[in-house]
């Protein structure tokens, strides 16, 4: 078996502390963070809350203008012991897993954090033993050791309120209910309702037709060849922007057409109800709630063009009217509005449209034509009068821009690079919206030839 090697980024910026930089030519600021990856956790009544994600993912250099995470080996076969810390599942060479609030002002405040630990077992699910019946001459299932599963989850304190997080955010989502005393836990057999003192309530069905998870799951191996072939009960989970309803994707019901179908939890009473069913073996993926009562989804096939459909909650679907050689949709934003590039394969635009419930057509609002490739990093500020996104210029493929757009005027910001050294090696990396103004972007620096990500803010 191959050993783990740990993995930690030791290059570093020349800057310390908290600076504010004028950006040349224009009113807008840059705030440097700090030699640190920055996520987004949360934004809590307005106030974005912050981690330090972990940098030490690769073991690459920058080389030939490939912008790669920098890192070096520490311990190599003389230390291949490596002592984790409880609260954080983080090696202790490394730094904490922190939460931070960002004020109004740019600056950085430590979250008080306590962490705790909810265990738990999910009846039915476990590891299968298998004991020689001599009688058959084969093995037989003797029975099922459930396993323990185990959460951490994050209780902070944000300006007098208190939140529950991951406490591993870069591993896991936490789906907390609005009653903040339990969370919604999925796995590929179902999905449960787990309060914090681990007791487990199984929200969907254990059968589907008569048949277990594990009778299904034989089917499917039977009716495909395949032995890796696996059974979903409930994938791809979203909930509805009300907390009301979730849909997710199953295969459970189309292990002879192939293919998936899309499904609908009401949680509000309890009830498990189809919503798209599968015809012919084609694969459907939901891609987000334009309100609480419709769905956008993808249907697509082996050998043809993806198409876009909106579902209501009963099941009742249109055809979205969306306009592109191969359109694919970026995100849904509030107020029925959804970012896509109207032809995926070239990825040379970016549109901002507004869905028509009624006609299903999708009218523009925005929509630019690029001198390069379109990035995944893109998106609207929660109040939806700026569009932010990244690019990769022909002029230079290694490279990515921002651009942030005033979606009332019309006007551009474009941003190629943050406010260091010309002869400092940087890449605009990623970025999400704190607010209606500000950015928090990654920046990839490369010193010495190796790489880290530094965080700073934007304000536009």
């Amino acid at each position: 078996m191959a050993k783990k090697k740990l993995i930690i980024a030791i290059a570093g910026l020349a800057i310390v502390g908290l600076i504010a930089v004028p950006l040349l030519a224009s009113g807008c600021k840059w705030t440097y963070l700090g030699p640190d990856d920055y996520q987004l956790a949360a934004i809590i009544d307005g106030t974005p809350v912050i981690f330090n994600a972990l940098q030490d993912t690769t073991d690459k250099e920058a080389k030939s203008g490939v912008m790669t995470e920098s890192s070096v080996e520490i311990g190599g076969e003389k230390n291949t012991q490596i002592t984790m810390r409880w609260e954080d599942n983080r090696p202790e060479n490394v730094p904490h897993l922190t939460f931070k609030k960002i004020t109004p002002q740019n600056t950085l405040i430590d979250l008080q954090k306590e962490v705790f630990e909810v265990t738990f077992k999910l009846p039915g699910e476990g590891t299968k033993v298998w004991v020689w019946d001599d009688k058959q001459q084969t093995y037989v299932l003797s029975h099922t050791e459930e396993e323990t599963y185990k959460v951490k989850v994050a209780k902070l304190f944000v300006d007098g309120k208190t939140v529950f997080l991951s406490a591993n955010p870069e591993e896991t989502p936490l789906f907390i209910t609005p009653e903040k005393d339990k969370f919604w836990y999925f796995t590929k057999k179902g999905f449960w309702l787990i309060d914090f003192n681990g007791n487990a309530k199984k929200l969907s069905q254990d059968k589907f037709n008569g048949k277990t998870y594990d009778e299904l799951q034989e089917e499917l191996i039977t009716k495909t060849g395949d032995s890796n072939a696996t059974l979903w009960w409930s994938d791809n989970p979203i909930f509805s922007p009300d907390g009301t309803k979730v849909v997710y994707m199953t295969n459970r019901d189309c292990i002879d057409s192939g293919g998936s179908s899309l499904w609908l939890y009401d949680l509000t009473v309890g009830e498990e109800l189809p919503l798209v069913k599968n015809i012919k073996g084609e694969h459907y993926k939901a891609i987000g709630w334009l309100d609480s009562s419709h769905i956008l989804y993808v249907v697509y096939y082996t050998n043809e063009k993806n198409e876009y459909y909106i579902s209501d909650i009963s099941g009742r679907y249109e055809k979205l009217n969306l306009e592109g050689k191969q359109p694919y949709v970026l995100g849904i934003y509030p107020d029925l509005q959804i970012l896509y590039t109207s032809d995926y394969s070239a990825s040379r635009d970016i549109c901002l449209g507004k869905v028509d419930l009624v006609t299903k057509a999708v009218k523009e609002v925005y929509k630019k034509t690029l001198d390069g490739v379109l990035r995944n990093s893109c998106g609207l500020n929660p109040n939806g009068s700026r569009l932010a996104f990244m690019y990769a210029p022909d002029s230079n493929g290694t490279l990515q821009y921002l651009t942030v757009v005033n979606l009332a005027n019309k006007k551009e910001i474009l941003i190629k690079r943050a406010p260091l050294s010309e002869e400092l090696r940087t890449v605009l990396n990623s970025f999400e919206w704190l607010d209606n103004t500000r950015l928090l972007i990654r920046v990839t620096n490369v010193v010495d030839g190796t790489n880290q990500i530094s965080s700073w803010i934007f304000d536009s």
